[in-house]
C-alpha cells in the first residue's frame, strides 16, 4: 500500500512535470500583402482565361523556394520577440532571379528552437523560446506558348 501511494505520487509529478516542459515557444505572423506575383498552395495557377495551369502542364518548374525565419517570444508565447514578418520581397526576388513567374505548393514547417528544450529554465516566464518556420515552394514559369 505504501509502495502503492509514492509510485502514484512520483507519477503524478513527473507527468506534470512533463506537461509544463512544453510552456516555451514563439508565434509569429506571416503576411503576403505586397507580392507582385502570384502564389498559391495548391500545385495550381490560373492563366489570363483562367485555365488551371500545372507543372508540366503549361508551367515549367524552375527551382525551389527555401526561405528560414527564426521566432522568438517569452511569458510562455503570449509576448512575441519578433515582428510580423511581410516575405513578399523575399519571394518576389527569388522569382525574378530565377526569371520566372510565380510559385505553387508554397507551405512551410514550423519546428521548435533549440532553447525550448532547456529544462527547467523553459518553466520561468522570462526564457525566451524559439520556433523555426521554413518556407518553401516551387518556382515555376510559363511554358513557351502560354505568354
Amino acid at each position: 500500500m505504501k509502495h502503492s501511494i509514492k509510485f502514484i505520487i512520483i507519477t503524478g509529478i513527473l507527468s506534470f512535470s512533463f506537461s509544463i516542459t512544453g510552456c516555451a515557444g514563439a508565434r509569429g505572423k506571416i503576411k503576403l500583402e505586397e507580392l507582385n506575383h502570384p502564389v498559391s498552395m495548391s500545385p495550381y495557377l490560373y492563366d489570363k482565361n483562367g485555365k488551371t495551369l500545372s507543372i508540366n502542364n503549361g508551367l515549367d518548374y524552375s527551382r525551389g523556394l527555401f526561405i528560414r525565419k527564426k521566432y522568438f517570444g517569452t511569458f510562455y508565447t503570449t509576448v512575441r520577440l519578433t515582428g510580423d514578418g511581410d516575405l513578399s520581397r523575399q519571394i518576389d526576388d527569388a522569382i525574378t532571379a530565377a526569371d520566372s513567374d510565380g510559385i505553387v505548393n508554397f507551405h512551410y514547417v514550423v519546428d521548435q528552437g533549440g532553447t525550448n528544450g532547456c529544462v527547467p529554465l523553459t518553466w520561468l516566464p522570462v526564457w525566451p523560446g524559439t520556433s523555426d518556420v521554413v518556407f518553401m515552394g516551387d518556382i515555376v514559369k510559363l511554358s513557351k506558348g502560354r505568354r
